[in-house]
């Protein structure tokens, strides 16, 4: 494979790991929001 093509190949990947990190940073944060949701309807 050319040095470009392996080159485009990291950055889509580099740039999935991102994709996927802020997924998961956005995953937690929804959970938190709801843990709250819920404590606030109990009380």
């Amino acid at each position: 494979m050319s040095v470009a093509l392996m080159e485009i190949a990291n950055g889509l990947k580099d740039g999935l790991m991102n994709v996927e990190r802020t997924l998961t940073r956005l995953e937690t944060r929804l959970d938190m929001l709801q843990d709250g949701e819920i404590k606030e309807r109990h009380r």
